[in-house]
């Protein structure tokens, strides 16, 4: 709840609203920029092929895009941490986390490393 919180505090705070958003998908990778302005455009590719390759199921491929990615930055790792979750990955996301530097985890690595514990917690059961 309180993520979905900080969330909606940061789009009224962009002037971002669902309208914005829901028309243009590139959009919405334009909210990474501004967080990200210096982000360099092999990483932005990068985290794009990950995304299309875990929203298209394709977990294996997309793992790849991450190993072949030479220095990942934070939002490229949450994207794998998402991967993970995704996937049902449980080691991957421990050592995945581990390598990520604590000063620069945001509040999208905290949550998603919390629905990688909680969907690999509802497996085991």
């Amino acid at each position: 709840a309180q993520a979905a919180q900080h969330k909606l505090h940061e789009r009224v705070s962009l002037g971002v609203s669902e309208d914005y958003v829901s028309d243009k998908p590139e959009k919405s990778q334009n909210l990474v920029r501004l967080h990200f302005p210096n982000r360099p455009a092999h990483l932005i590719e990068a985290t794009a092929k990950l995304k299309a390759s875990t929203r298209a199921r394709e977990y294996s491929a997309a793992w790849e895009v991450l190993e072949s990615t030479a220095e990942p930055d934070i939002p490229l790792q949450n994207a794998a941490l998402h991967l993970c979750a995704k996937a049902a990955w449980t080691e991957r996301a421990w050592t995945l986390w581990g390598q990520m530097s604590r000063p620069y985890r945001d509040i999208v690595s905290y949550c998603t490393m919390m629905d990688v514990c909680a969907r690999c917690q509802q497996g085991e059961q």
